[in-house]
C-alpha cells in the first residue's frame, strides 16, 4: 500500500472515532464542568404567574398507593417590591398504565382540580397544605400541573402547564425484554 492510501485510512478512521465519541459521550460536548451534559437542569419545577412563584412537592416521606388521597405542600412566593394576587389551577392527571399485551393506549383522567388565589405581600413566602380528597386509581402513573386559571386547560400539552410533580400506582413495573 501506498503512504498515501495509508494517511486516508487513518484519517477516516480518525473522523469516525470523533464522530462517535461526540454523539455516545456527550460530557465532551459541556463545556462546564457540572458532569454530563443530558441530565436535566431543573431540579425543582416553578410556575411563574406575574411575580409569585409556585412549587409543589410531596410531604416528607410519603408514598401512595391506590385509594390513597394525596397532600400536597404548595409554596408560594411573592419575588416582587408590590403586593401580588395569582390565581392559578391544580390539576391531577392519571394516565392507565396498559398491559404488554394490550392493543389499546393508555387512557388519561382528570382525577381531581381546584382553583387556587394567593395574595402576598411584598418578598412574603406562604407554604400551605392542600388535600385532594379524591382516591388515587391503581396501576396507573399520576400527574400533578399547575397552569393560570384564567385559561381553560385543555390539554398537558398547552403552553403554559406545568408538571410539578410525577409519581406511579402501579405495583407490578413491567420491563420489556
Amino acid at each position: 500500500m501506498k503512504a498515501e492510501h495509508i494517511k486516508t485510512i487513518c484519517t477516516t478512521a480518525a473522523a469516525t472515532a470523533a464522530i462517535v465519541l461526540a454523539g455516545f459521550w456527550p460530557a465532551f460536548l459541556n463545556g462546564a464542568d457540572d458532569g454530563n451534559a443530558v441530565t436535566p437542569s431543573i431540579k425543582t419545577p416553578k410556575f411563574v404567574s406575574g411575580t409569585v412563584e409556585f412549587t409543589v412537592a410531596l410531604p416528607e416521606g410519603s408514598s401512595f398507593k391506590a385509594g390513597d388521597e394525596p397532600a400536597f405542600d404548595f409554596v408560594a412566593v411573592n419575588t416582587g417590591d408590590q403586593p401580588a394576587t395569582a390565581a392559578v389551577e391544580a390539576v391531577m392527571m392519571s394516565t392507565t398504565i396498559p398491559s404488554r399485551m394490550s392493543r389499546s393506549g393508555a387512557s388519561q383522567a382528570i382525577v381531581w382540580h381546584e382553583p387556587l388565589t394567593v395574595s402576598l405581600g411584598p418578598h412574603e413566602a406562604k407554604t400551605f397544605a392542600k388535600e385532594t380528597h379524591a382516591g388515587l386509581p391503581g396501576n396507573s402513573k399520576v400527574n400533578f400541573y399547575l397552569h393560570s386559571a384564567s385559561e381553560a386547560f385543555r390539554s398537558v400539552r398547552d403552553v403554559g402547564v406545568v408538571s410539578m410533580v410525577e409519581f406511579s400506582t402501579a405495583t407490578d413495573v413491567q420491563t420489556r425484554r
